[in-house]
């Protein structure tokens, strides 16, 4: 995935333009949205990531089987602040497991 390319090579605005142009091919998506929050994070942004976290946890409860965004989703939350709260993330993972 080009938005990986952008991250490795710590380029946070190709970040942002590459998933605003995937955004605009498939509309909304938790797995883009947990992207952008480490993208803000990387930042010095952690508020606006912390929105955009929450966005995407709200969406992956309509989608429980969507476990790739829950997967970078818990990474995130382990990764910031919010570690704790990756602990219900992860039983909804478990659950969701076949």
């Amino acid at each position: 995935m080009s938005v990986d390319y952008y991250f490795l090579k710590k380029d946070m605005k190709g970040v942002q333009g590459c998933i605003r142009r995937i955004e605009a091919a498939i509309g909304i998506d938790p797995y883009l949205w947990v992207l952008e929050a480490n993208m803000l994070t990387e930042t010095g942004k952690p508020d606006e990531a912390k929105t955009l976290a929450d966005k995407a946890r709200q969406l992956l409860v309509a989608e429980p089987g969507n476990r790739i965004a829950r997967r970078i989703l818990i990474d995130y939350m382990v990764t910031t602040d919010s570690p704790a709260d990756a602990i219900p993330e992860l039983d909804l993972a478990i659950a969701a497991e076949p």
